[in-house]
């Protein structure tokens, strides 16, 4: 019995190291300012958490919440939902905007917001509300009051 769970725990183990890889930098479409598809070269992807599952994403997102300096202004690659929410401290009106990840059963979710770099219109520009996107970004923390506050700065939101 205790040979099966030590095999169990081994393969469990193999299982969430494969599914943390990182890829190689490749060629993307992004959405630019002018909601045209556009190439351009990728950056250096220190975290990619496109491929992972939720169960990772959870304890990734945990960990840079933990530890924020260690993962601070490295480049992260987050697949999922767009959705933005009220910010009613923003003197332009503009949302939260946020790439929501859920799990299998749709029952749970993690989030992180994003900031997106450049000259970008609030609604134009973006995506459309529940669309999927990826987005590629430093991970910022800042602290205000006593607050701690932690976003992507994206670079690219891909379609």
């Amino acid at each position: 019995m205790k040979k099966n769970l030590f095999i169990l725990f081994v393969l469990s183990i193999l299982m969430l190291l494969i599914s943390c890889r990182k890829t190689s930098s490749k060629t993307e479409i992004i959405l630019d300012s002018t909601n045209k598809p556009e190439k351009t070269e990728a950056l250096k992807i220190d975290y990619d958490l496109s491929s992972m599952n939720f169960t990772m994403i959870s304890s990734m997102f945990f960990q840079m919440v933990i530890e924020a300096e260690k993962y601070e202004n490295k480049n992260f690659k987050i697949k999922g939902i767009f959705q933005t929410f009220p910010n009613p401290d923003n003197p332009q009106g503009l949302p939260y905007f946020s790439v929501i990840i859920n799990d299998v059963t749709m029952c749970c979710q993690e989030g992180i917001d994003f900031v997106w770099q450049g000259d970008h219109k609030w609604p134009e520009d973006y995506p459309k509300e529940d669309q999927e996107i990826t987005i590629i970004g430093k991970y910022i923390v800042t602290e205000t009051d006593d607050f701690t506050y932690n976003y992507i700065l994206a670079s690219d939101i891909l379609l």
